[in-house]
């Protein structure tokens, strides 16, 4: 029979997706304890439950005892080379006693370990471990082959407490895109690999701070087919890449699939994207390589200009009637230097060194247009995303917004028809499909492009977002009401 525990002072929150412990589920007909193994010293966890929900409590016993930390194992079996991580709900009433938490996956002979922080005393904290953020300890076998899982919090001091967690799932499974982190190339431990490990990081936060949902993928679980179903697959930094992941990422791009890259680029994806990547070149001076500006070819949404202090890049070029120069290498005086930054094809794009964090804004902008370019519907995913970060409680309707609403549903369909009326009348022929189709496309609603172009131009993002948003909800019934009065009145 299951050890039912003392309850949270708040509810267990909800989760629709499915869970990887069974006894988790909500309405888990027998939920058993006996998967978690509690670690030498530490206390055995029990199950709390809320109607349908369930919850771990996981006591830390740490007065009056000298263990370093209360931690629980579980086995599992768990392929998470496609997600992102794992994301779990946790709920502590008193942390001062904990210093930090931790989460470790073990993978045959090593392990991936991340931290994760509950806000303190709010009640439960929704975490999200991201692969990207994760170290490696010895020789972990990869991703997709995850066979256990350890929780620790550890002693800060020498007092009781207790933490709850909730609803462990895996995180991303679905996301369109895919960081490629480089673990195999390089030894653990070495500044390659934390050259790998920081540009990884970096570019998952700068996903997450678009609100794009992302899967970080081990090199040595790439395929193909792991990747079938990524629309994007993002090559952070990712220095001596092995000639079979080369492949896989081949046979990616041939069956549709698209690369962004930077700084490390195999020939072979090269030629695969039509880029023509060459030898390395140092900066002969301090800031040579300060700046990136957009050519008359750029982005649709790229910034004119973008601040990247970098130190050294590759060469590379175009390669005709297959890719273009989108970008070019400026110094710190402002001069161009004749270097492509950024080469663009319609299956690649790659920048000539790795992504750095200075210039935040203009380096989400810069991010936003590489990935909406290669893929139209990004684009959709980039305007959610744009959506998703706003309370549309905390936005009332404006002037300006129920005047976009307006002129779009209401205000353009009426004078198109009066245009087309009064053509008519003068003796123009329009046939009847000419004149609907003309009719229905005044009356769609605000393009999905418009929160593209306003966060590259630095305009109202929210408001292009809430009216497209709302005029696609309001279209529902505009359109159909057009429809039906047109052909009432015969126009």
């Amino acid at each position: 029979m299951p050890s039912y525990g003392r309850q949270p002072q708040v509810s267990i929150p909800a989760y629709a997706g499915p869970l990887i412990a069974a006894e988790l589920t909500p309405g888990a007909a027998r939920p058993s304890t006996a998967a978690w193994q509690p670690m030498q010293g530490s206390l055995p966890l029990t199950i709390v439950r809320e109607g349908e929900r369930r919850a771990l409590r996981l006591p830390c016993n740490f007065k009056g005892t000298e263990i370093e930390r209360a931690s629980w194992d579980r086995p599992v079996q768990l392929d998470l080379s496609a997600c992102r991580g794992l994301r779990f709900d946790v709920y502590c009433a008193d942390s001062s006693p904990i210093s930090s938490f931790s989460l470790y996956l073990h993978s045959r002979s090593g392990w991936y370990v991340g931290s994760f922080h509950p806000v303190r005393n709010k009640g439960w904290s929704s975490i999200v471990v991201a692969k990207s953020s994760m170290r490696s300890e010895e020789q972990p076998a990869g991703w997709g082959q995850i066979d256990r899982l350890r929780i620790s919090a550890w002693r800060g001091e020498n007092a009781d407490t207790e933490f709850y967690l909730a609803n462990l799932a895996l995180d991303g499974a679905d996301a369109p895109l895919a960081i490629i982190r480089a673990d195999s190339a390089c030894a653990p431990g070495s500044d390659e690999a934390k050259a790998v490990a920081t540009f990884t990081a970096s570019m998952g936060a700068q996903l997450d701070a678009l609100g794009l949902s992302c899967a970080v993928v081990s090199d040595a679980d790439v395929t193909a087919d792991r990747l079938k179903g990524k629309t994007v697959a993002i090559l952070p930094h990712n220095p001596g890449m092995p000639a079979a992941v080369v492949r896989e990422l081949v046979a990616y791009m041939a069956a549709g699939g698209k690369l962004l890259a930077f700084y490390s680029l195999p020939p072979e994806l090269a030629e695969a994207g039509g880029i023509v990547r060459g030898a390395h070149l140092r900066e002969t001076q301090p800031g040579e390589f300060a700046s990136i500006r957009a050519t008359d070819a750029g982005l649709p949404g790229q910034p004119v200009q973008v601040g990247q202090a970098s130190w050294n890049i590759y060469r590379c070029a175009a390669l005709a009637g297959r890719s273009r120069v989108v970008a070019t290498w400026f110094t710190v005086e402002g001069k161009p230097t004749g270097e492509p930054a950024l080469i663009a094809s319609s299956n690649c794009i790659f920048m000539s060194h790795v992504l750095l964090d200075d210039d935040p804004a203009n380096k989400r902008a810069l991010l936003l247009a590489m990935l909406g370019s290669l893929t139209i519907p990004l684009s959709l995913v980039i305007t959610g995303a744009q959506l998703g970060r706003l309370n549309l409680a905390d936005h009332y309707p404006t002037r300006d917004f129920v005047g976009v609403i307006v002129l779009r549903l209401l205000v353009a369909p009426a004078i198109t028809i009066a245009i087309l009326t009064a053509a008519i009348a003068l003796g123009l022929r329009i046939p009847e499909v000419t004149r609907m189709t003309t009719y229905l496309i005044a009356a769609m609603p605000v393009a999905i492009s418009c929160s593209i172009i306003t966060e590259r131009f630095g305009g109202d993002t929210p408001l292009a977002s809430l009216a497209i948003f709302y005029s696609t909800l309001g279209s529902i019934l505009t359109v159909p009401a057009l429809y039906y009065l047109v052909r009432l009145l015969g126009l």
